[in-house]
């Protein structure tokens, strides 16, 4: 899994703040310091997420490609089913799926979207966050 650091600036008074401009905390520029934030290897992550890369897409089923193999070779047996799969380069950038099934190296996505524009290199994140479907009654 790849780990987010984030650097954050901020500005943190050590006592009463002096008359004059402020700083969107509050507090005075002059006595700025620098925070980090963000995962510490002992703490475990809120959303389990996988980000990889696109090796192979197809076959096309019928008229449309509905899976692809990845850079990842270690997922268990449908390990990542019914998590959401975001596409973040290419063609289908910031486009979301959902995961129908997935073995060690491929992912299966559901009938619901295509991965007609997909190619090897793209990069896409799974995250185990689960999408409710909508049955509409007619």
């Amino acid at each position: 899994m790849n780990k987010l650091g984030i650097v954050l600036l901020g500005m943190l008074a050590a006592g009463p703040v002096a008359a004059g401009p402020l700083d969107i905390f509050g507090t005075a520029p002059s006595e700025a310091r620098v925070i980090l934030a963000g995962h510490d290897a002992d703490v475990p992550e809120v959303i389990p997420r996988y980000s990889g890369t696109v090796t192979a897409v197809g076959p096309k089923e019928g008229e449309r490609v509905a899976s692809f193999k990845t850079s990842i070779t270690d997922f268990e047996l449908n390990e990542v089913k019914s998590w959401r799969l975001t596409i973040l380069s290419g063609e289908l950038l910031g486009t979301p799926f959902v995961v129908l099934a997935n073995t060690a190296d491929e992912i299966v996505v559901t009938e619901e979207g295509s991965l007609d524009g997909l190619v090897p290199g793209d990069l896409f994140v799974v995250e185990q966050i689960f999408t409710r479907r909508i049955i509409r009654i007619q």
